[in-house]
C-alpha cells in the first residue's frame, strides 16, 4: 500500500511455482484460481493442479466452498472466502489488516468461520529466490496449513443459506 491505495506488486512467477511445488510435495492438490491478474500456471503444472477459471463470481464462491479451504497470499481472496463461508489462511501485512479494519469484517461475518492470519511483508515475495521464499514465507505457510487442517476436520462449517439477523457492534 502506498498513500492508502493498493498497489499491485510484480511478484515473480517463480514464487508461485515454488509455492505450488511445496503444496504438492506436502500432499496437497492445489486448486489454482486463475483470472486476469494471475499468471497462467497450467503449462507448468498441467497434470498436478486443478485450475479454476470461472465465468462468474457464483462459480468462484461455489468452488471455494467445495474445496473447503482458501489460501490467500497477499491477494485479498480471503474476503471472497468469507462470502462463500469457507475457512481460509490469509497471508497479509499487519498494517493493512489494521488500517483497513479487516478485524471488523471478521467480527461481523466470521463468528463461526475457521480462519488464520499469517502476517508477512508483501515485498518478501518480490526479492530473493526459492531458498529465501522458503525460509521467509513458504515454510510458515506450510506449518500453519498443517495445524489448520487438523482443526478443520472436526469443525462444522457455517451455513451458506441467506440469513436475516441483527449483528451487534458492541464487541
Amino acid at each position: 500500500r502506498q498513500s492508502g491505495k493498493t498497489v499491485h506488486l510484480p511478484v515473480p512467477k517463480e514464487f508461485w511455482a515454488c509455492l505450488i511445488d511445496r503444496l504438492i510435495e506436502d500432499g496437497y492438490i492445489p486448486v489454482v484460481y486463475q483470472n486476469w491478474f494471475t499468471y497462467d500456471m497450467s503449462r507448468d503444472f498441467a497434470d498436478k493442479c486443478v485450475y479454476l477459471v470461472p465465468k462468474n463470481m457464483m462459480d468462484v464462491l461455489a468452488a471455494f466452498r467445495y474445496v473447503g479451504c482458501v489460501l490467500d497470499v497477499h491477494s485479498g481472496i480471503s474476503r471472497m472466502a468469507i462470502a462463500a463461508r469457507t475457512p481460509f489462511l490469509s497471508v497479509m501485512e499487519r498494517l493493512i489488516f489494521v488500517e483497513d479494519k479487516e478485524y471488523e469484517i471478521d467480527d461481523l461475518s466470521c463468528d463461526a468461520l475457521p480462519r488464520q492470519y499469517l502476517y508477512s511483508f508483501s515485498t518478501q515475495l518480490m526479492v530473493g529466490g526459492p531458498s529465501e521464499w522458503k525460509l521467509s514465507v513458504i515454510d510458515n505457510i506450510m506449518a500453519r496449513l498443517s495445524g489448520f487442517f487438523s482443526v478443520l476436520k472436526d469443525t462444522t462449517l457455517p451455513s451458506t443459506s441467506e440469513s436475516y439477523e441483527e449483528v451487534s457492534y458492541d464487541r
